[in-house]
């Protein structure tokens, strides 16, 4: 596996993401209302906390907020696809034979200017 392919692997991670922090953090909210409010004892858990079962939930909601802060800055797929594309335009561009192709390139482009300036 080479990098390109490596860094394709991660852009469609990336992809998804936003669905697993969406999806992740309805199922925290309808769980914090869903679970037995403060005094109740279910299942041999007597609950105290001010709020309805929250206590239960730090970790979850701690893991949460920190794959919200990674999703947030984190680039789109889109963005990564053109960061891909950039460092490969430059990999070609500064390559020996990227070099020779854009003098060629320049050259052909600036006889095509001096025969439309002499029209």
């Amino acid at each position: 596996m080479n990098d390109l392919t490596l860094f394709l692997y991660v852009t469609e991670l990336v992809d998804r993401l936003g669905l697993v922090v969406g999806l992740s953090g309805i199922a925290l909210f309808l769980a914090a209302f869903l679970l037995p409010p403060k005094g109740v004892e279910i299942f041999g858990m007597d609950h105290h906390g001010p709020l309805m079962g929250l206590e239960r939930l730090k970790g979850f909601i701690i893991a949460w907020s920190i794959l919200l802060v990674i999703s947030l800055f984190t680039p789109s797929k889109e963005t990564l696809y053109l960061m891909a594309a950039s460092e490969a335009g430059e990999a070609v561009a500064t390559s020996p034979d990227g070099k020779q192709m854009l003098d060629k390139l320049k050259m052909v482009i600036n006889s095509q200017l001096d025969e439309l300036a002499k029209r």
